[in-house]
C-alpha cells in the first residue's frame, strides 16, 4: 500500500501565480522549501527594484 505523502504547503501573500508555483514546487518535492523561499523572495525583490 502506497504511504500518502501530506504536502507542505506555506501561505505568502503573493500575487495567484507566484503562489501557485511555489504550491506546484512543494507538492512535487522537486526542491527544498527553504530553496522555494529563496526563489519566490528573489523574484519579489527582483520586481520591486524593477518598479513593477
Amino acid at each position: 500500500m502506497a504511504k500518502r505523502v501530506r504536502p507542505s504547503v506555506i501561505n505568502i501573500e503573493v500575487d495567484p501565480d507566484t503562489h501557485l508555483r511555489l504550491r506546484l514546487l512543494t507538492i512535487k518535492r522537486q526542491t527544498s522549501m527553504r530553496a522555494v523561499i529563496n526563489q519566490l523572495i528573489r523574484e519579489y525583490l527582483d520586481r520591486e527594484e524593477r518598479g513593477e
